[in-house]
């Protein structure tokens, strides 16, 4: 198929052509539309969807591509409005020549799922898991979703994500520690007293010790270190700053509520 191609004489600069079966494509629209046709034509096969605005567009190559065109260059950045029907028509048209589809509810879930399951375990940045998600649309050839509809599919998958991690770690302890660690990752209680504010933060110490020491109970130090962990990584995902590498020491939690050796 003869499509948009990236000049190789100067790649990474914008120097892109149309190919004459690509000339015959843009001439068939109407003048007024030519330029802005050829520009969504050219950002689709370079990014896998459409523009958003004239200010993700380089002005250089749009000056370079309306002068190959024999069009005047208008100050007046371009409308990419959604609504407008011949916008939503070339849009059509374009995803067609590239055989790419809109996203749908269901893909919108298969990628939240994809999400969660190969790339939030490495990042929680948004703006990373926006990009993860972009790339694997490509790779589906799938056009993404809106800005906003990427968000939400961003935070509920770090979110399911965070709700896994931390069942994973529950249900792997004893019935007595659980009690134990939910009293200590409680909120405490508004004190109204320096004195109550001392014997509040005794008890939390108290409680504390509890629990680590119920997870030694059935001895030895690696047990006791494996506590300690697990207290950590209990902390750490409640306070949403869960690391990489605690899925797998989640992996190796024993039945008593203990870390073994791998």
């Amino acid at each position: 198929m003869d499509t948009l191609t990236r000049d190789p004489a100067s790649p990474g600069d914008g120097g892109w052509h149309l190919t004459p079966a690509d000339h015959a494509l843009v001439a068939a629209k109407s003048r007024a539309n030519r330029l802005r046709f050829a520009v969504m034509l050219l950002f689709f096969r370079d990014r896998g969807r459409f523009p958003r605005g004239s200010d993700m567009l380089d002005p250089q190559p749009i000056a370079r591509l309306a002068s190959a065109l024999n069009i005047p260059l208008s100050p007046e950045p371009f409308g990419f409005d959604t609504g407008d029907r011949t916008l939503e028509r070339q849009r059509a048209e374009i995803r067609i020549l590239f055989d790419f589809r809109e996203a749908t509810v269901a893909d919108a879930a298969a990628l939240g799922t994809w999400l969660c399951d190969h790339a939030v375990a490495q990042s929680r940045d948004h703006d990373r898991l926006a990009a993860e998600l972009e790339v694997r649309c490509r790779t589906l050839r799938i056009e993404p979703p809106t800005p906003d509809r990427v968000e939400r599919i961003v935070r509920g998958a770090v979110r399911a994500y965070e709700d896994h991690f931390t069942a994973a770690i529950h249900g792997r302890l004893a019935a007595e520690v659980r009690d134990r660690l939910d009293a200590l990752l409680r909120p405490a209680a508004a004190t109204t007293s320096d004195d109550d504010e001392a014997a509040g933060l005794a008890r939390r110490r108290r409680r504390e010790a509890d629990a680590v020491g119920a997870f030694a109970a059935t001895g030895g130090e690696y047990r006791r270190d494996g506590s300690q962990r697990a207290v950590s990584l209990l902390r750490r995902n409640r306070a949403g700053e869960a690391r990489p590498e605690d899925r797998a020491c989640a992996g190796h939690m024993g039945e008593e509520g203990a870390f073994q050796p791998g």
